[in-house]
């Protein structure tokens, strides 16, 4: 299966599942009488002053206790007083807080205010892919998609003057990437799963700069010959990671991403000349050791700013 086609599959696979739990909010009072306690579900938010209908339900039965006032919170507990009660009932261990008019007959379902809300956001980052940006669409408490980019190129130029030759190397990095975060909890923290289309490059050059004796003959640079070299990797990888943090929550802020993307072994390209024509075909040698380079660790931090 393609890596696009499996970024599609998860994203069907993640909406689904949140689909089926949306509007759906449901808090328990974990302590009775007038006033109550409860503690929060992560998605389920509420503030001081907001009213809550209560429900009941016994066996294939749904009572409705009355409405809550909630009058104070404090972390993810919460303290309500019963405002309104029906037939003098008070808050049991177990009741249940719920927005809208519940069913008192039949099957018990309350639609609840739908949890999707589209919101976005840009951020700057730095990190081991290099320097870029990205923008974040989110569609959900728990479910977010970002795209972004990154680049950073270096060049290094040296002498070895034992063996006399020059040689260059230009570290690129580039890649562009698709991620879907899900949010477990409905808050900062997220674990990613995407696609990078991985870019990085590094180029190489190596010059004699001295004469070579062989058999009793001296061989002039030009003579002996240049070596060139090339390193890539496959342009789409699967990435998995987690972080905190994200473009489309919240005001302004960091975020942080931890991960690692899959590019298998890297592609070995030398093209030598002259004398170092037979050294082109130790190209596969130098692959294999590098199978190490299979796995590159991501780790970005950056300053996020949501636009809506």
């Amino acid at each position: 299966m393609k890596p696009r086609m499996v970024v599609l599959a998860l994203f069907i696979l993640f909406t689904g599942f949140l689909h089926a739990q949306d509007g759906l909010p449901i808090v328990r009072v974990v302590q009775g009488g007038e006033f109550g306690l409860v503690r929060e579900d992560p998605l389920f938010r509420v503030s001081e002053g907001d009213r809550l209908n209560v429900v009941r339900r016994t066996g294939n039965r749904t009572l409705e206790v009355g409405e809550v006032t909630v009058v104070r919170r404090q972390g993810d507990a919460c303290a309500v007083r019963l405002t309104r009660p029906h037939q003098n009932r008070t808050l049991m261990v177990g009741d249940e807080l719920i927005f809208g008019k519940p069913q008192i007959a039949g099957t018990y379902r309350t639609p609840g205010p739908s949890r999707w809300k589209l919101s976005a956001g840009v951020s700057g980052r730095a990190g081991s892919l290099g320097f870029g940006g990205e923008l974040g669409l989110g569609l959900h408490p728990r479910l977010g998609l970002r795209i972004g980019c990154h680049a950073f190129s270096i060049a290094y130029q040296g002498e070895n003057t034992d063996d006399e030759y020059n040689y260059e190397a230009d570290v690129r990095l580039k890649s562009l990437y698709y991620l879907m975060d899900w949010h477990p909890l409905g808050g900062s923290y997220h674990l990613t799963f995407g696609l990078v289309e991985n870019r990085n490059a590094i180029q190489l050059l190596v010059t004699p700069t001295g004469t070579y004796t062989y058999g009793g003959r001296a061989y002039s640079p030009e003579e002996i010959g240049n070596l060139t070299g090339s390193i890539d990797f496959d342009k789409h990888v699967p990435y998995v990671g987690f972080g905190w943090g994200s473009p489309a929550k919240g005001t302004v802020g960091f975020v942080l991403d931890i991960g690692v993307f899959y590019q298998k072994s890297p592609h070995v390209r030398l093209v030598a000349t002259n004398m170092l024509g037979p050294t082109a075909e130790q190209d596969g040698v130098i692959a294999e050791s590098l199978k190490g380079w299979k796995a590159y660790g991501v780790v970005s931090l950056g300053l996020k700013f949501r636009v809506f």
